[in-house]
């Protein structure tokens, strides 16, 4: 098992991205999700140990408010993963970088492709497209008007792949307390 930290972004932002997932399924593409629920976000790091990243959490996130964030090109992965790439802002390499070395310095181990310098941030739309509704996924990427642009809103701990969120932190001038908090060690939130 695997666990990530990700960012989510403003309401205007995610509506953005969310239509874009529409319009996949509006075209037969499935998107990862059309539930109300779902909240569209980008992948900081993985790692395995999930103990250890969500009691370094709280003091590593770097200080800094909300930053803007946008995406300006639709791409096709090798593995045909349909997904939007956000402009390398100076903010965004910068907070990558300052999480990424502030856990490695307090030794976590975190997975390669994550690696600054390795990193390629995405927001997932579609994963594995059929090669027969390939043409039907870039009939939705012409129709798109990129860039996207918003602001980061949070930053979370999330079990990975399953998606469920063990902790949420708003962005502000300094590390809040969690919004949401389950205790990894024991009761409810436990990790198997």
């Amino acid at each position: 098992m695997e666990f990530a930290v990700e960012l989510t972004f403003d309401d205007p932002l995610k509506y953005l991205l969310r239509d874009s997932m529409e319009m996949l399924n509006d075209r037969d593409v499935t998107p990862l999700s059309i539930d109300e629920d779902y909240e569209p976000y980008l992948t900081l790091l993985v790692t395995r140990d999930g103990s250890r990243l969500h009691n370094l959490m709280p003091q590593s996130l770097p200080l800094q408010g909300s930053f803007p964030v946008s995406f300006i090109q639709f791409v096709l992965s090798p593995r045909l993963d349909c997904c939007l790439l956000p402009l390398m802002s100076p903010e965004l390499i910068q907070f990558h970088r300052n999480l990424f070395e502030k856990l490695v310095a307090e030794g976590l181990q975190i997975s390669q492709e994550y690696h600054p310098g390795s990193w390629t941030p995405n927001c997932m739309l579609a994963q594995t497209i059929p090669g027969d509704l390939l043409e039907n996924a870039f009939m939705v990427a012409r129709n798109l008007a990129l860039p996207f642009t918003g602001r980061v809103e949070q930053i979370r701990f999330v079990r990975f792949p399953s998606r469920n969120i063990l902790s949420t932190y708003n962005f502000w001038e300094e590390v809040p307390p969690p919004v949401i908090n389950m205790d990894i060690a024991g009761g409810a939130g436990n990790l198997p």
